[in-house]
């Protein structure tokens, strides 16, 4: 599954718009026609800008699609604000693990599933509390960014005898806005995360 977090997005859209310049002989920047000696009005260039327009768009279909379907999948569980109220906030750093248990506990899934730990990591993604980078092995891995430390998430390096891996844990703070975003994160609806709070897109 390919998940892309709004920002992302925007940047292939960005991208997507000035290769679609490139191929039509227009500078992305200034909107004018290029100079006829530039080597980007070369006839090989513009059939690599051609394919390249193409893949871009290719990208960003299945990216919304598999958007599309892992949203009705978690759409499928319920939770109500009486449920939510019954959450308790941990006064220590706690495994969103933890938070998702809880939650299942009180929530329930039409068609049987549980709530699932990486709904809450994806959506953080798609927020821009977390990221995802890859490690030395090129296994993709989450960890929180500069704006998730600020709100509750930080991510710490541990080693076993498979190698390092990395573990968010999760303040009271930030356990409260997971909370709080309940459904934000069954729909599959980011926010926009700020200093001291949030917003939504």
């Amino acid at each position: 599954m390919i998940m892309i977090n709004a920002e992302f997005h925007r940047e292939l859209q960005e991208s997507l718009k000035a290769v679609n310049a490139l191929s039509e002989g227009i500078d992305p920047f200034s909107g004018e026609v290029l100079s006829e000696d530039t080597i980007l009005n070369d006839v090989m260039m513009i059939r690599f800008f051609y394919r390249l327009h193409g893949q871009f768009g290719k990208v960003i279909d299945i990216a919304n699609k598999s958007q599309k379907s892992r949203v009705r999948s978690q759409a499928d569980y319920i939770i109500t604000p009486e449920q939510i109220a019954q959450i308790q906030i941990r006064e220590r750093d706690c495994f969103m693990k933890e938070i998702a248990e809880q939650i299942d506990c009180l929530g329930e899934d039409i068609n049987g599933r549980k709530f699932q730990t990486r709904w809450i990591s994806e959506w953080l993604v798609a927020c821009g509390a977390m990221e995802v980078r890859a490690d030395d092995n090129g296994k993709n891995r989450k960890y929180a960014t500069e704006t998730g430390r600020k709100i509750g998430f930080r991510t710490e390096v541990r080693s076993s005898s498979y190698g390092d891996y990395p573990v968010t844990l999760v303040n009271p703070e930030g356990q409260r806005f997971i909370i709080e975003n309940i459904n934000g994160i069954i729909t599959g609806t980011p926010v926009s995360c700020v200093s001291k709070g949030c917003e939504a897109k």
